[in-house]
């Protein structure tokens, strides 16, 4: 496996993301900074960038949307749970997952994990 693919990368693609700007956003950063301070995460793009070229110490990552956070609280806290269990959905589901509909089950919505709240509503494509 080489470097390039051990970097890490935005697991959800957002609307009003920040990939395409990725250039100029980094030309216009300082030289170092002691703490990234990210107020939109969305789908992290540039923190995942600076993190994945060894230019992150300490980072704060924030979004209006709790959804969001839960997600990346989820993938912080659970990633092993996280990734035992899409793979064991892509083999049970196969090719039928692209052609599913996954129902929101507001019961989690306000309660729970941030585990089971990010289940509850993304699904992450296989």
């Amino acid at each position: 496996m080489t470097a390039s693919a051990n970097r890490p990368r935005p697991v959800l693609k957002w609307a009003g993301g920040k990939g395409r700007l990725l250039p100029e956003l980094q030309a216009r950063l300082p030289d170092s900074f002691a703490t990234y301070h990210e107020p939109f995460i969305g789908g992290g793009a540039l923190f995942f960038t600076l993190a994945g070229q060894g230019h992150l110490g300490r980072a704060r990552l924030s979004d209006a949307n709790p959804s969001l956070i839960d997600v990346y609280l989820a993938l912080r806290d659970c990633v092993d749970e996280i990734i035992k269990n899409f793979i064991l959905a892509r083999i049970l589901l196969g090719s039928f997952i692209d052609q599913i509909d996954y129902p929101i089950n507001p019961a989690l919505n306000s309660r729970g994990t941030a585990f089971k709240r990010a289940v509850a509503r993304y699904i992450v494509e296989i």
